[in-house]
C-alpha cells in the first residue's frame, strides 16, 4: 500500500470528510453536491454484524448491482474499481479507501475518487449500533463532475447517485 493521496482527484484537505457527513454532520451548501441518506437496517448485535460484513467485504456493492474489482476486503489504501452497466457500456469508477472505522458500535469506510472516475469527491458507508439497539446504515458523499458538463448532465449524475445510495442501503440490510 502506497500513499497515493496525491492521485486523489479532489482537494486533500477534504480527505475523510464524508465520514462525519455519514454521521449526520451539518454542512454549508457550496460548490460540492452533498448526498446523505440513512435507514434503519434492523436491531441488535446480529443485524449489526451481518451489515458490517456486507459493507467491509464489498458485498453491499455487489448486492446493489455493481461490479467490484478489488484485491481484497476493505482496508485503508485499498484500490477498488466499481462499475455499473453491461459490457462496453459499463462505466468504471476507480477509488481508493481513505478512511476506515471499525469499532464495537460503528463500522464503515470512505473512498475517494481517482483519475478515470466520472466524478471528483468522496463517499462513505457507515453502519452504527445505537444505544436503543437499532442498527442504522448511512451513505454520504460530496461530489462534482470530473469533467465539464451542462446542468442536465449534472442533474442526471445526482439522480443516479441518489438511486445507487438507496440501493446501497437496501444491500446493507441484505
Amino acid at each position: 500500500m502506497s500513499d497515493s493521496s496525491s492521485e486523489l482527484t479532489y482537494p486533500g484537505h477534504l480527505r475523510g470528510l464524508s465520514l462525519p457527513l455519514a454521521r449526520g454532520a451539518s454542512y454549508e451548501r457550496g460548490e460540492w453536491h452533498v448526498l446523505w441518506d440513512v435507514r434503519v437496517l434492523g436491531f441488535g448485535a446480529s443485524d449489526f454484524s451481518a451489515a458490517r460484513e456486507r459493507v467491509m467485504s464489498w458485498q453491499m456493492h455487489r448486492d446493489a448491482g455493481l461490479r467490484v474489482e478489488s484485491e481484497g476486503a476493505v482496508e485503508l489504501g485499498r484500490r477498488v474499481s466499481v462499475s455499473i452497466g453491461v459490457g462496453p457500456i459499463a462505466m468504471a469508477a476507480p477509488c481508493e479507501v481513505v478512511a476506515v472505522v471499525d469499532a464495537d458500535n460503528e463500522t464503515g469506510f470512505a473512498y475517494g475518487t481517482l483519475p478515470g472516475h466520472p466524478e471528483r469527491g468522496e463517499e462513505a458507508f457507515l453502519v452504527r449500533l445505537l444505544e436503543n439497539r437499532a442498527v442504522v446504515g448511512s451513505v454520504a458523499a460530496f461530489s462534482q463532475p470530473a469533467h465539464w458538463g451542462g446542468s442536465l448532465v449534472r442533474a442526471l449524475a445526482q439522480r443516479a447517485q441518489r438511486i445507487v445510495a438507496r440501493r446501497y442501503l437496501a444491500a446493507m440490510r441484505g
